[in-house]
């Protein structure tokens, strides 16, 4: 909690940011994604209780929870079961400079993406909530051919998350680097990740 109040601290310098962040990306991997319960009291499964109710609960996406606790089947989850959880939900700033997607758990630093930006829309600074996700997303080219989700060509990858005014988040076709076709890209492994915490309705911030 101490060292993410310092990861907002203006004018570091590269030295500064760069030892913050050996150290506090360790800690938010253990802290917030890892199966120790360190946040909060474990939510024991109670009958009929599905993971997308409990993640409704905790305002945080289903996809989430079944990565930290290895739940494979979201709709049945044992009753008596102790799962790990985390309150959300999520919110995301995004550094154009630096071009990194960070994300945050309330006042706590949860993690951060490298990203590419595009210009098909170029993202504008600003404050942003999330409209919509989508697993899988038509992109419209440049004279309005329709490219489906799969074609190598589309850029939006796995993932499309929407942030309104034209502008979105969103996937690559290439599995380990974002892509500058679009507007703000993440590699196609990592978009599956920001898939899975970031809700609807989430604050997004652009600067």
């Amino acid at each position: 909690a101490t060292l993410s109040l310092f990861y907002e601290t203006p004018n570091l310098t590269s030295n500064q940011r760069d030892e913050l962040l050996s150290r506090l990306d360790p800690l938010a991997a253990e802290v917030i994604y890892s199966g120790e319960h360190l946040l909060a009291e474990p939510h024991r499964v109670g009958p009929n209780e599905t993971l997308m109710d409990i993640a409704k609960k905790y305002e945080v996406p289903w996809q989430l929870l079944a990565n930290i606790n290895g739940v494979d089947d979201p709709v049945t989850v044992l009753p008596g079961t102790d799962l790990k959880v985390v309150r959300g939900p999520f919110r995301g700033d995004i550094d154009l400079k630096y071009q990194e997607l960070t994300l945050f758990l309330g006042d706590l630093y949860a993690g951060r993406f490298k990203i590419a930006v595009g210009s098909d829309p170029a993202p504008k600074p600003g404050s942003y909530t999330i409209q919509e996700k989508q697993s899988a997303k038509t992109y419209y080219d440049m004279s309005g051919t329709p490219i489906p989700p799969g074609n190598p060509r589309n850029p939006y990858g796995s993932m499309w998350i929407d942030l309104g005014s034209g502008l979105s988040i969103h996937g690559s076709p290439d599995a380990n680097a974002p892509t500058d076709k679009g507007c703000i890209s993440l590699a196609g492994n990592y978009s599956r990740d920001v898939f899975g915490i970031l809700s609807e309705g989430s604050s997004v911030t652009i600067r």
